[in-house]
């Protein structure tokens, strides 16, 4: 995997807190097939996630409800 490659995947604990959810969301996500994931290819106990597609998320969201980035869920 070429460094520009692995740049693009993020660990799936990083997503979670990203996405503002549990990390077994995430595995929920990956199993319904909504993100992509692989091994870690420096540590095996880590799932990495598609960070474009975590992206995607944030931004549909932000869309949807109207969230910059500097808010985060539940602030006024």
């Amino acid at each position: 995997m070429s460094e520009a490659e692995l740049a693009r995947w993020i660990r799936a604990q990083e997503a979670a807190e990203l996405l503002g959810v549990h990390p077994s969301r995430i595995s929920v996500l990956i199993r319904q097939g909504k993100l992509t994931w692989r091994g870690d290819p420096l540590d095996a106990r880590v799932h990495l996630v598609d960070g474009e597609q975590i992206q995607a998320i944030l931004d549909e969201r932000r869309e949807l409800y109207g969230e910059t980035e500097d808010e985060t869920p539940g602030e006024t």
